[in-house]
């Protein structure tokens, strides 16, 4: 668990070229969209991280507090979530007789913890791409349950017996391509309602008046899928960070030729 008292920062958003869940790229095709493998690690934490687990008569007196902190951030989720799991912290650790320690472990986890930045200690740590707020799709809550049972009964029990695996290496986003915003919505509504796996064999990108369009093409479909975003949108406005592009970059209509649709969820 990271605690951050003096400043939280923010970074773009970028993503690594592995693969997409249902999309795998065709290599034949340089032009083609790098993708990404939206993965969820197995929880692992590093304790109350740069803060001390306990004092120096009970050195790990509030340690199951921590470990119970990461496992919630580790799986991310909505924002009241992240509030409930921060508050379960300041709350766990005032229990153990230090409410001055909550206090400021609370605030150090309010303000460094959100989802928007690179780093191990975001909400949402255990999974290899930037998860903003949203309630886990079903898709995304099967592996945690491949991991740690129907209901992660084996997490609960990381939890309880306080023991926990230290990260062997850095959970925090270290990607080789540079990677716009849009792309990664236009590969996430892709992966939302794609039925079955597909190639993207092609990219193109133009603008038309003051809209940006991303064409892309498939295996799957013999005309491209065209998606526009909102006006004044353009090539450099993608390449502004994830708290920009997420108000200021939307999606604003996407073309599915008809012969295409079969393979598409609405």
């Amino acid at each position: 668990m990271k605690i951050w008292i003096l400043t939280a920062l923010f970074f773009p958003v970028l993503v690594s070229a592995k693969g997409l869940i249902g999309i795998t790229l065709d290599p034949d095709r340089k032009s083609a969209m790098p993708l990404v493998v939206d993965e969820l690690h197995p929880f692992v934490s590093d304790g109350c991280s740069v803060w001390p687990n306990g004092t120096s008569a009970q050195p790990n007196l509030w340690l199951h507090c921590c470990i119970a902190h990461d496992a919630k951030y580790w799986l991310g989720g909505t924002e009241d979530e992240r509030l409930q799991a921060d508050e379960g912290l300041r709350e766990c650790v005032a229990a153990t007789g230090s409410s001055t320690n909550a206090w400021l472990m609370y605030n150090g986890v309010r303000m460094g913890g959100g989802p928007t930045n690179e780093k191990d200690y975001r909400w949402g740590f255990g999974w290899t791409r930037i998860h903003d707020y949203r309630p886990l799709t079903e898709k995304e809550m099967d592996q945690a349950k491949a991991l740690y049972g129907e209901h992660l009964e084996g997490l609960e029990q990381i939890i309880r017996s306080k023991k926990y695996v230290e990260p062997t290496k850095s959970h925090s986003y270290t990607p080789p391509l540079d990677y716009t915003f849009c792309e990664e919505q236009v590969l996430v509504y892709i992966n939302d309602h794609l039925k079955n796996a597909a190639q993207i064999t092609n990219v193109s990108k133009y603008m038309i008046s003051n809209t940006l369009h991303h064409k892309i093409t498939i295996n799957l479909c013999k005309e491209s899928i065209d998606f526009s975003f909102t006006e004044d949108t353009s090539s450099a406005s993608c390449n502004h960070d994830f708290i920009y592009s997420k108000f200021k970059n939307k999606i604003s209509q996407v073309f599915i030729p008809p012969e295409c649709k079969v393979n598409f969820t609405p």
